[in-house]
């Protein structure tokens, strides 16, 4: 239902998925030594005290810092930007050679964490022939706003940040 709601949104066929866990994203996080994160915004949550700058996360920080949203001034789309921060980081100290050392471990980790229509022979392909651009990674924020109806909250977005981001889009895949 997903995937549907994306390419009808879109306009654009989804050709795969993942699904990740963030609470098992902890446990691949740990087994790499951490991520660090350049954080915009100090705040206190979930225990944790997050100060603005340059930090080094373990796992559990990890996840405490990517769930934070009330006290964001951006609420869910600031949460979203710092979840994609980690990811990010994630998928740069998975390409590092020297996790080649740990792979068994971080395999076992995302197994239980990620769900996804990708073979393990596509994943091959990717990381030989997209390693480069895997590391240069762009990221596209759907321009919107908040409305709530019928006691529902949704998430408005106008017709032209649509089509531009449909073009965008389909520049990227062409």
């Amino acid at each position: 239902m997903s995937i549907r709601s994306v390419e009808e949104f879109l306009q654009i066929p989804v050709d795969h998925y993942i699904k990740v866990n963030m609470e098992g994203f902890s446990r691949i996080i740990n087994s790499l030594g951490g991520v660090k994160v350049q954080n915009g915004l100090a705040f206190d949550y979930e225990g944790h005290h997050f100060p603005k700058g340059e930090l080094h996360l373990t796992g559990e920080e990890a996840l405490a810092y990517s769930r934070m949203r009330y006290e964001d001034p951006r609420g869910d789309l600031g949460r979203n930007e710092r979840q994609r921060a980690i990811l990010k980081e994630l998928i740069d100290n998975a390409l590092n050679i020297s996790t080649v050392f740990k792979l068994q471990s971080i395999l076992d980790e995302v197994g239980s964490s990620v769900k996804t229509d990708i073979t393990f022979d596509e994943m091959k392909i990717f990381m030989s022939e997209y390693r480069t651009k895997l590391e240069g990674i762009e990221q596209e924020e759907i321009r919107g706003y908040g409305r709530k109806i019928n006691g529902v909250w949704y998430y408005m977005v106008g017709e032209d940040e649509k089509e531009q981001i449909r073009n965008r889009l389909s520049t990227y895949m062409n």
